[in-house]
């Protein structure tokens, strides 16, 4: 039995019937309508879902047997969760795309009913911010959200409480602490965003609200845009399908990698008139996910967007300090910080500036620029995060802000040794480039 599978088109507000997936195990096979009416530069995933003029059925294994588009847009974690417990028995990832709310990521929906779907509207961030004003403060945040959302939970990914919610008449997602979680989570993730964009990474808006004892951090949906009620919606795919990842990937895989990212984005965006742009920011995204300690990285956060055009990297999102440092070290030596996908062809995960700047060749970027940038960044990031982290803390000169800031300072140790020790950067930059070109004579 198959299942339809309905997609927003580029440029329209309303979805067609574009195909049917069946599931089998871990076979899944995949059949465009015969009236989908999208272009071959507008397939879903251009690599594993192509539009040819045949209609032929194109077929896969995987463990769960969906495509990683329709997997991106599963609920998951905390949503996965939510739905599930609703239920009140566990469903297949079919079922959980069936009974998912129209929020998930990108712009498809699998499901044989659409209009339930199509009938649910996201709650007002003012309402939210209500109910987390109503909570006390030892009460999990979580439960603002489920009293949102009549306890349906959300289509997006992830662990954290989370729900789409209509915010400066746009469609954004709130995010809240999850309980257990980090210290200052929703605080912790503003200042990072906020210093990314300021750096030139491109962030979507932002936005941050106290709630009583309670904080959420919003960011706009980018890859939803016009009218709340019946927006456009885009084509998204996480790295983990870009790089063409099994579920159980772990650190380590030769694919999960921010040099084999950039080359599937070479594949991916091959159209589009911003791809050296893309290459050069994904290069800036690894050195700042290493600057601000934001150990987190993982395939599913990073993606690519359809823009109407072509592919290309989405705007930044899920950027968090929570690198716990790793004891005293030389403080002659720069510290590392182990991110999750790896730094070079060694498959290592440890992001230096040593390393940093010796992978530039393989994003195209000029090692003198390259070198400025990390220079800058890191001055600006090391300056600025405890006064901004402070006043974005819900109670600034508390003994519990205090604490907060100190359990986030291993978080920027490299930051900070990098902006003591301009002279390594530039004399590291310098040796790489006098290599690289002796090695082309």
């Amino acid at each position: 039995m198959s299942t339809p599978v309905w997609v927003w088109p580029p440029g329209q507000t309303e979805p067609v019937l574009a195909a049917h997936l069946q599931v089998q195990g871990r076979q899944g096979t995949w059949q465009y309508s015969a009236h989908h009416g999208l272009a071959p530069a507008q397939a879903p995933d251009p690599i594993a879902l192509p539009i040819r003029r045949s209609s032929h059925a194109l077929h896969w294994q995987a463990d769960d047997g969906l495509p990683g588009v329709v997997r991106d847009a599963m609920p998951q974690g905390y949503g996965a969760d939510r739905i599930q417990a609703l239920s009140g028995r566990s469903l297949t990832p079919l079922e959980l795309l069936a009974h998912g709310l129209p929020d998930s990521a990108g712009a498809l929906e699998v499901c044989a009913d659409l209009a339930r779907k199509l009938d649910w509207q996201p709650a007002p961030s003012s309402d939210l911010a209500h109910l987390a004003t109503e909570l006390e403060a030892e009460a999990p945040p979580s439960r603002a959200i489920r009293q949102l959302n009549g306890d349906h939970g959300t289509s997006q990914g992830g662990e954290k409480p989370k729900a789409t919610v209509v915010h400066q008449g746009a469609l954004w997602l709130a995010k809240m602490q999850d309980r257990g979680g980090v210290v200052g989570l929703p605080a912790r993730e503003h200042v990072a965003m906020t210093l990314a964009g300021e750096a030139g990474i491109r962030v979507p808006a932002l936005d941050l609200l106290n709630a009583g004892a309670h904080q959420i951090f919003l960011i706009q949906r980018f890859d939803r845009s016009g009218e709340p009620a019946h927006p456009l919606r885009h084509f998204f795919a996480s790295a983990h399908t870009v790089l063409d990842l099994p579920l159980a990937a772990t650190p380590g895989d030769p694919r999960r990698s921010y040099l084999v990212l950039a080359d599937r984005l070479r594949r991916w965006a091959h159209r589009s008139p911003h791809l050296a742009d893309d290459l050069r920011e994904l290069w800036q995204r690894m050195a700042y996910n290493a600057l601000v300690g934001n150990t987190d990285d993982h395939p599913r956060n990073h993606a690519l967007l359809h823009d109407g055009q072509a592919w290309r990297l989405s705007p930044a999102f899920d950027i968090t300090p929570i690198h716990q440092g790793h004891g005293v070290t030389n403080p002659a030596e720069p510290p590392g910080v182990v991110l999750t996908l790896s730094t070079g062809v060694d498959r290592s995960a440890l992001a230096t500036p040593q390393r940093l700047l010796a992978a530039i060749p393989h994003f195209g970027v000029d090692w003198a620029d390259a070198a400025r940038w990390l220079l800058t960044t890191a001055t600006h990031v090391a300056s600025q995060w405890e006064n901004r982290l402070r006043h974005a803390l819900n109670e600034p000169s508390s003994a519990a802000t205090q604490r907060a800031l100190d359990l986030c300072r291993p978080a920027f140790q490299l930051a900070t040794w990098v902006a003591d020790n301009a002279s390594h950067v530039t004399d590291t930059a310098a040796a790489l480039a006098q290599a690289a070109q002796r090695r082309k004579r």
